[in-house]
Parts: structure tokens; C-alpha cells; sequence
């Protein structure tokens, strides 16, 4: 188990203070308490976190993780089934690979199909991908859910966090309990997008949210 977060604006061209966005990740260090690491786009618009206990490739695995050409970056938490067929199928491509992580699988297969590679994986996995050619976040969850991710939207701003509580540290929102999800629960009719919280959304199964110039959209894969 791993925990992720981070921010990307979404309107005008604020540049994030990256310090300023730790206590998102420190608030859900008990799912990775092992290691810590951050990225932030040049631009300075989009941070992503980590928060890792090693499984696979201890000293190679580091997040959050770049391909070769540092185009595109993500940061994890889970676990691809297939990575090591995977990876060699990536080396045997031309893929310049540093080590054994299942992590390092995603962010050469999108380089190579885009996001047509989500279908691709095979796993428990919650992640976030962000593509510098086209200043675009992906928030991408495995197909039953069983990892979660959770976002909601400042005045100008996305955030994301494996745990409802990380986005509250943030200085642009306020923890307040929705009323209707929680008549909903006592029904028994929530929806898998749903939250308890006023304003936070999970992502659907088998769904990735992008985040772009063009704003934000939902799609399953």
C-alpha cells in the first residue's frame, strides 16, 4: 500500500508552492511511511506526491517516475500483475528502462498508446499521470475499485489524495459531511463517484478523470 496526492490548477497561471502541499502527503504517510518524494511541472502549475512502501524494486523504484524523456510522470499505489512480461516487452521496444518497479510499466506504455493503455494494465491500482506535451493530469482507478482515489476542486485548482482527509489539508477547502450521502448510505443507494464529503468525488471503476486546458472530463476505459 502506497499513498499519492497533488494539485494541478485548473484556472489562470498560478504557480504552486510546493511546501505548501506537503501536509497532504504527510497526513497519509501510514500507507508509506518508508519513503517520500514529490515532482512539480516546469511550468509550476501541477505537484504530484508519494508516499511509498516498497514491494517491488526497493532501491529502483522511487516515485514519483518519469519515462526516458521525462514527458510524462506518475505517481502510484498498487500493483500491475503482469510487469515483468511487460517490461520486457518495453525493453525489446526501444524502452530505456531503470529497473524492475511494476510502477515504471505505466508511463512508457502511455508514451507509446496514450491513454488507450489504461485498458492495458492488469491490476489493483490508483494513479495519477500528468503529460507534459500536452499539460494534461490523468486520475486513473483500477476497475473494481479496490484502490481508492479521491478529488475535488478549489477556486482555481484540482486536488487528488488516496484519502478523503489529504485534500482537507489543503488551504483551499473545509471538510463539511453531505447530508444526502448520507441519507443515500442508510438506503442504501450510494454511487460509486460519491463521497461523504460535501464537494469530493471518488473516481468511478474502470474510469479515468482528465484535467486539461479543455477542463475536466470523465471517462471509462
Amino acid at each position: 500500500m502506497c499513498g499519492i496526492a497533488g494539485e494541478t490548477v485548473v484556472k489562470g497561471s498560478r504557480a504552486l508552492e510546493a511546501p505548501d502541499l506537503f501536509g497532504m502527503i504527510d497526513v497519509i504517510a501510514h500507507r508509506g511511511p518508508d519513503s517520500a518524494g514529490y515532482w512539480q511541472s516546469d511550468n509550476g502549475q501541477t505537484v504530484l506526491m508519494h508516499a511509498r512502501t516498497p514491494r517491488v524494486d526497493p532501491h529502483g523504484g522511487s516515485q514519483p517516475m518519469c519515462n526516458e524523456t521525462g514527458a510524462i510522470w506518475v505517481t502510484f499505489n498498487g500493483e500491475i500483475y503482469d510487469h515483468r512480461e511487460r517490461l520486457e516487452q518495453l525493453r525489446a521496444g526501444g524502452h530505456q528502462l531503470r529497473g524492475r518497479c511494476d510502477t515504471e510499466v505505466i508511463p512508457h506504455l502511455f508514451e507509446d498508446h496514450g491513454p488507450q493503455c489504461f485498458e492495458m494494465l492488469r491490476g489493483d491500482f490508483a494513479f495519477a499521470l500528468y503529460d507534459n506535451r500536452e499539460r494534461a493530469l490523468d486520475l486513473v482507478r483500477d476497475r473494481f475499485g479496490s484502490k481508492p482515489l479521491f478529488y475535488a476542486e478549489t477556486a482555481d485548482s484540482l486536488v487528488f489524495g488516496s484519502e478523503a482527509k489529504s485534500l482537507f489539508c489543503h488551504p483551499g477547502l473545509d471538510a463539511h459531511i453531505d447530508r444526502n450521502f448520507v441519507l443515500q448510505l442508510l438506503l442504501g443507494v450510494t454511487m460509486p463517484e460519491d463521497s461523504m464529503f460535501e464537494g469530493v468525488r471518488q473516481v468511478r471503476p474502470g474510469h479515468y478523470v482528465k484535467i486539461s486546458d479543455k477542463g475536466i472530463s470523465e471517462h471509462p476505459y
